[in-house]
């Protein structure tokens, strides 16, 4: 048997991002909270927030990464993190480069995670700041014959920070609001 709706609606032919920022279907006001932070409401990503650090975060990808350089849909970002309010930009990020976003588990053992990075596979793998996340994805992109440059951390709290395992290259964020 086959549901159907009652209503049906009118879904516009624009790209995710379009949709999310630009659209008139979109009715977030330009600050308007999108993400709020666990740990401090007070420093929420707001709808302008969101579209900068996306912007960024694609320019960052593509600029020390070449996340996109040879086409849409050729590089897989591995992301294992959760609970992020930066997680969401870094997914539209990774889109507006070109990328092709792969969750994994923080759940997952070194091993587990190598092999979904073979199999995508990864360029380039972020985790989070925790120490048990952070040397569990540095085993893993290792295994999986990436460097620590390779591995980026994202931190969302006390302030948006995005720079690789290794220490060698940074995202310069904007101020969170």
């Amino acid at each position: 048997m086959i549901y159907n709706s009652a209503e049906s609606l009118e879904i516009p032919s624009v790209d995710l991002l379009t949709f999310l920022f630009d659209h008139s279907f979109a009715r977030s006001k330009e600050d308007t909270l999108l993400h709020a932070e666990a740990r401090d409401p007070a420093k929420g990503i707001t709808k302008a927030h969101a579209r900068n650090l996306t912007k960024q975060f694609a320019h960052f990808l593509r600029r020390e990464y070449g996340i996109g350089k040879n086409g849409e849909g050729s590089d897989v970002v591995m992301v294992v993190s959760s609970g992020q309010s930066a997680l969401p930009c870094l997914f539209y990020g990774v889109i507006a480069a070109g990328g092709i976003y792969s969750a994994g588990s923080p759940m997952n053992t070194p091993s587990e995670l190598a092999r979904q990075i073979r199999d995508g596979p990864g360029k380039l793998v972020v985790c989070s700041k925790d120490d048990a996340a952070l040397e569990s994805t540095v085993k893993a992109a290792t295994e999986a014959g990436l460097s620590k440059r390779h591995v980026l951390v994202l931190e969302s709290h006390p302030d948006i920070k995005l720079y690789s395992a290794d220490g060698a290259v940074a995202h310069h964020r904007a101020p969170q609001r």
